[in-house]
């Protein structure tokens, strides 16, 4: 029995023919990051809807890597997701940042996602004003950190970050279509 109220079920697409396409179940791999410690923790993020709940939730680590799942085997390109990263679970949870995902053809012609911070702030209204939700709540923004260039569109093969001198939580996460 699932502790979220959404089921989690798996996302498929349909190519231009009408055959569906059975996405791989794993869009992404979580990598958590001990520097002190010298350990990492890898937690796979499968392609499923609704709120996923990380083996690793509570725990805080320095930085946190987002590597490629599995490749899709497809004649069209897999449309854009949206991974939302939340510390703590339920109607707790906290956005602390969203990846948008999309597929890129590799040279054996299968589609490998790769991943973009969204920088979009997050804000809410008080009156006429718009207030970046950051500065009222003290949650801490995500910096990028890591040696790779993303390709021309803005997205990388894979993303590190922290959430500066505090430890990063990733606990939760769900993932949203795009188009």
């Amino acid at each position: 029995m699932s502790i979220f109220s959404v089921p989690a079920q798996s996302l498929a697409e349909t190519d231009i023919w009408g055959d569906e396409i059975d996405l791989d179940p794993t869009l992404a791999e979580i990598h958590y990051i001990s520097l002190r410690e010298q350990k990492q923790k890898t937690v796979p993020v499968l392609f499923k809807t609704g709120q996923q709940l990380s083996t690793e939730a509570g725990k805080g680590f320095d930085r946190i890597t987002i590597k490629p799942g599995s490749d899709v085997i497809s004649t069209q390109r897999p449309g854009e997701v949206r991974l939302n990263l939340y510390r703590g679970g339920g109607k707790q949870r906290v956005l602390i940042g969203s990846l948008s995902i999309r597929y890129y053809r590799q040279d054996d012609d299968n589609w490998t996602p790769r991943y973009m911070l969204v920088q979009e702030p997050i804000v809410i209204r008080q009156g006429n004003r718009l207030i970046p939700l950051a500065s009222t709540t003290g949650a801490g923004n995500l910096v990028l950190v890591g040696n790779n260039l993303p390709n021309a569109e803005g997205y990388y093969s894979e993303l590190t970050f922290t959430q500066g001198l505090d430890k990063t939580f990733v606990d939760t996460w769900q993932i949203f279509r795009v188009r």
